[in-house]
């Protein structure tokens, strides 16, 4: 799994493959570093991630995965996902709507299937937390048992209620929903289990957290980037991989092609031109030759 590729060597302008390198925690250290990769000796891979141990395949080494796509860094920690992505990349490149649906579901089906495998790791690790420092004591009963379940396996479904609600025709409307109303156990949902990609039209749990203000009144809160529900959130490659880093279940550092100097490109490429024998000392070629190619360099991605 682990292994050294030679970048060197590769267009800087084209995504590379990634490189996976085991992971010496010591190079982290103040007065220690990493050295890393330049593909075509002139950029950093885009992303430099280091999942936790569990978010890799069950046996595998620790690694710190250096990857230009989203795509390619769950290759790497889902097992049969490379393949499924290179079906979705050709499909996307060459193949009819139809086959694009299917290889675009395959690759939506693993990673569900992958975040509900993460979801019940981050819950039971949560659990854990909060009965070693006594948080947990403060659970009612239901949301005692809604934790445990959900550490087990099954999907959770919060507490659900009732509340008004007003519909596309502007009646008053009963609506049910699932809320999480305590912060001493986060709750961890994969959003992949719920509303429509439910069976059943499963609400997903939202935050709704209550706090006295200082003038005595109870107010709740309600809101997407919740302290105590935790998201994963499988419904694209990117969004996946930025709610594992959201979740804590791995270290994400970005590396955006808009750093890459221009001008270095520029070079690089006026130097192969040099080096592919289109420019030469004394011949014909003059700078316009060469200039469309130096133009507006972009990394495809």
């Amino acid at each position: 799994m682990v292994g050294s590729i030679d970048v060197t060597g590769l267009d800087p302008l084209e995504a590379a493959p990634p490189q996976l390198v085991a992971y010496r925690p010591s190079a982290d250290d103040v007065g220690h570093g990493r050295t890393l990769p330049l593909i075509g000796n002139a950029r950093n891979y885009l992303f430099d991630v280091l999942p936790d141990p569990e978010l890799l395949p069950a046996g595998s080494p620790r690694v710190r995965v250096y990857a230009d796509r989203h795509r390619d860094v769950l290759s790497v920690l889902i097992p049969d996902y490379a393949g499924i992505a290179e079906a979705l990349t050709r499909s996307e490149e060459t193949g009819t709507p139809e086959e694009v649906t299917d290889a675009f579901t395959s690759a939506f089906d693993l990673r569900t299937l992958h975040a509900h495998s993460m979801r019940v790791v981050l819950q039971r690790r949560l659990n854990q937390a909060a009965q070693a420092s006594g948080s947990w004591s403060r659970l009612t009963e239901e949301e005692a048992q809604q934790c445990s379940r959900a550490a087990e396996g099954q999907i959770p479904v919060g507490i659900p209620v009732v509340v008004g609600g007003i519909d596309a025709d502007g009646n008053t409307v009963e609506l049910d929903m699932a809320v999480w109303e305590t912060d001493a156990v986060p709750l961890v949902v994969n959003r992949g289990d719920y509303g429509f990609y439910s069976e059943n039209l499963v609400p997903e749990p939202v935050s709704e957290l209550a706090h006295v203000g200082e003038d005595g009144d109870l107010y709740v809160y309600v809101t997407e980037a919740a302290t105590n529900v935790i998201v994963l959130n499988p419904t694209d490659e990117d969004i996946y991989v930025e709610s594992l880093a959201s979740a804590g279940l791995l270290v994400l550092d970005e590396y955006l092609p808009e750093d890459t100097d221009p001008l270095f490109i520029q070079a690089l490429l006026l130097g192969r031109a040099i080096a592919d024998g289109v420019v030469t000392e004394g011949g014909p070629a003059t700078y316009a030759d060469i200039a469309p190619s130096l133009e507006a360099p972009t990394l495809d991605t």
